[in-house]
């Protein structure tokens, strides 16, 4: 396994205004296979601003998100392409379509990616939802 983060944020400062941005020189590094938390005590205290930048729906003021070495915001168009197929993001609100059971809603995004077989997209929905 590669001592290279998977994702890695280096001098991220971001938000929606850059007089008054959510987050400042954010750094933070995640290994592939680990498990990361972003915690704050801070309603607004920027969690939702670094998860975005994170998965390439916003872009940062200054710094750069790197997944697997190549920073997101400029990568080709194969490189987003290979960003986009890894990265899943379920925000606060408003996650999942209303017209669909759980079971569907996970199971929505692995169809797109080709995940076809009924024996296979079971078992993989099956697992996602014991964990």
């Amino acid at each position: 396994m590669s001592d290279r983060p998977l994702l890695e944020l280096r001098g991220v400062t971001a938000g929606y205004d850059p007089a008054s941005p959510a987050i400042r020189g954010l750094d933070l590094e995640i290994l592939k296979g680990e498990v990361s938390a972003l915690v704050s005590l801070d309603m607004g205290g920027g969690k939702s601003t670094a998860l975005k930048t994170a998965a390439g729906l916003l872009r940062p003021f200054e710094g750069q998100v790197l997944f697997d070495g190549e920073d997101i915001y400029e990568a080709s168009f194969r490189g987003d392409q290979r960003f986009r197929a890894r990265c899943a993001v379920v925000l606060e609100a408003g996650a999942l379509l209303v017209n669909m059971s759980i079971w569907e809603n996970v199971a929505f995004p692995l169809r797109y990616h080709g995940v076809q077989s009924g024996r296979e997209l079971k078992l993989t929905v099956e697992r996602l939802l014991s964990q």
